[in-house]
């Protein structure tokens, strides 16, 4: 059974798309262009082959917003590639372009090395009923609060929590993101003490994380 998203090439077109269910799709590179991000919906995507893991090697993507960099690099996590220092860990990064190595690594930079393959792909827009969190764009940039989203206009959002409240937003303080796991946002929640604890960047608050976790150690809450 396949599991979504992926990159898949169209067996009698040879378009590449980023196959987001059983009938949804974008097409990302095909008739000679690239970029298309174009959605394509009721299409059979049992004659899409998967070839994920062959499309992003050597390839580089640039990334539009933190939420943009966690969808493909949940998407990478998935055919083996990982940070070096980091593992499987989604990393947040200042520098826009993400590199995909055959030896499963990934890295980033402020530059786009012009040797390397350009590869796009969009971020599937989050709509009203969804499960999203909001992670704050300035300061921490930590996440603010997670819920099913009610209402999204140009200026403001409102979700509905766990507990069945209303919580209004300005939008353009946050990036709006897939649904944390019970797990992310626990470390979510932890960054957010050890960072102004220690008086750490975000990213050394989380390198500090999983180089416990790398050493077998397992960091849980203490029951309320």
């Amino acid at each position: 059974m396949k599991e979504y998203p992926y990159i898949g090439k169209g067996e009698n077109n040879g378009y590449i798309y980023l196959v987001v269910s059983e009938t949804t799709c974008y097409i990302i590179d095909g008739g000679g262009k690239r970029g298309y991000g174009l959605f394509v919906a009721k299409l059979n995507t049992e004659s899409i082959e998967d070839v994920t893991r062959e499309y992003l090697e050597d390839g580089t993507i640039k990334v539009l917003s933190p939420e943009h960099s966690k969808y493909i690099q949940k998407i990478a996590f998935r055919y083996n590639f990982s940070w070096c220092s980091a593992g499987k860990e989604v990393q947040y990064t200042e520098e826009p372009y993400l590199y995909f190595y055959p030896d499963n690594d990934i890295t980033f930079s402020k530059e786009k090395d012009i040797g390397w393959k350009e590869i796009f792909i969009p971020l599937p827009e989050i709509k009203v009923g969804d499960n999203v969190s909001l992670r704050y764009k300035y300061d921490s940039k930590g996440i603010h609060c997670t819920g099913k989203l009610l209402y999204l206009s140009d200026k403001h959002i409102i979700l509905e929590d766990s507990g069945g409240n209303d919580i209004h937003k300005l939008k353009g303080n946050y990036d709006i993101e897939e649904a944390l796991t019970a797990e992310e946002i626990f470390k979510e929640e932890l960054l957010d003490c050890i960072e102004p604890m220690l008086c750490w960047e975000r990213c050394e608050a989380e390198n500090f994380i999983t180089d416990l976790e790398n050493y077998g150690y397992t960091i849980t809450k203490k029951p309320q």
